[in-house]
């Protein structure tokens, strides 16, 4: 009895799966009506977070449907709901087209908690232009170990500022490499700025020929000017 229920599980679980293929298969051959129909079906009877996502930006974006920012905004909470990251951050965007200024911080609150780095970025920028340096810091440091290079380099800037949050040269340092290890070029340059101002060449040209590499020309100027020097010397 048990393997035969553990049978019809698996099977219903396949099924399942097959019927959300199926919709985004329309989906992506722009069959957009035949496409709503199966992730309204999703999303009303199997609560699938993915096919209540797709279907709120199909009335967001009236494809299939007429445009209904009402009717998207319900299946983007109900997705959200349901933990699926992309929902909870259009739903911010939503609201903050409308004016729901705190519904929406909640809700990039929300994708930020569930691995959504361009919400925690958000974040961190909302708070910075309030001046809330604390806040910002927390959210930028969030979007940096989500793997986000210009988050890791505003958490830098914060640090080396000092204006918003204590200034402190060596966090600076350590945020600045891990925009750099990113390929952040502006990371890398200002990781060039600081050995420079310690008296470190080797470093300075170090950072300076990467970001130089990526295409920062102040770092190609900076490098020059280093490479120039005869017997540069590490301290």
């Amino acid at each position: 009895m048990k393997k035969l229920f553990l049978c019809i599980s698996i099977c219903l679980s396949f099924a399942f799966s097959a019927s959300l293929d199926e919709g985004l298969g329309r989906y992506e051959a722009q069959n957009y009506t035949q496409a709503a129909t199966i992730f309204y079906d999703l999303c009303q009877q199997n609560n699938n977070a993915k096919a209540c996502f797709f279907l709120g930006f199909m009335y967001e974006s009236a494809q299939g449907v007429d445009k209904d920012d009402a009717r998207a905004k319900s299946y983007y909470e109900k997705a959200c709901q349901l933990k699926q990251a992309s929902a909870c951050f259009n739903l911010a965007l939503l609201l903050d087209k409308y004016g729901q200024n705190k519904q929406a911080d909640l809700s990039f609150y929300q994708a930020c908690v569930l691995g959504h780095k361009d919400s925690c970025v958000n974040l961190g920028l909302r708070y910075e232009a309030q001046e809330d340096g604390s806040l910002a810091l927390d959210f930028f440091q969030r979007a940096c170990k989500l793997k986000d290079a210009a988050a890791c380099f505003k958490q830098g800037l914060l640090y080396e500022d000092g204006i918003l949050v204590r200034q402190n040269i060596q966090l600076a340092s350590r945020a600045f490499t891990s925009s750099c290890e990113l390929n952040y070029a502006p990371a890398c340059y200002a990781l060039g700025k600081i050995a420079l101002e310690k008296k470190n060449q080797a470093d300075a040209k170090k950072y300076f020929g990467k970001a130089c590499d990526l295409t920062h020309l102040n770092s190609c100027e900076e490098y020059k000017k280093l490479n120039a020097q005869p017997n540069v010397m590490m301290n």
